[in-house]
């Protein structure tokens, strides 16, 4: 169940930049510096009603490289990074590694990509919250 509804609020959390810039998401995504950018207060307060279970997100292949590089990490990561079951319970993944670049802007986060290469957040949501019940899917839904 707690599965279920980690992948239930990172997709919602997920469409938040879209939802709040009234853009095109083919063309733009919100980003932290612009003013569709929810305040920390908004942030704040919706990691407080969920109890404390909105997290923020880097991609899965972010052990893989500088400057977060852990090596059993890595290769733990590599061995498993194609594995649909274990990629729904990642915060940072999503089915298939190639939705989570940004092509238009050249981001992504490949784990098997070389160690130096930069590690950048691509499509992969920034937050994400760890649903531990139907209250917390519901808070995180209001907020986006």
């Amino acid at each position: 169940m707690r599965k279920l509804l980690h992948v239930a609020t990172t997709l919602i959390l997920t469409g938040l930049p879209t939802a709040l810039s009234g853009r095109n998401h083919a063309s733009y995504r919100c980003q932290p510096e612009d003013p569709c950018w929810p305040s920390p207060r908004k942030w704040k307060r919706l990691n407080e009603s969920v109890e404390g279970n909105l997290v923020a997100v880097r991609p899965v292949g972010s052990v893989c490289h500088d400057p977060t590089y852990d090596l059993e990490a890595c290769v733990n990561t590599k061995n498993i990074s194609h594995n649909s079951f274990w990629r729904a319970e990642q915060p940072g993944a999503v089915k298939f590694p190639n939705w989570e670049t940004w092509p238009t802007h050249q981001e992504s986060c490949y784990v098997d990509s070389p160690r130096g290469d930069t590690c950048d957040q691509g499509q992969v949501s920034l937050s994400s919250v760890l649903a531990e019940s139907l209250s917390h899917i519901q808070k995180a839904a209001h907020f986006a």
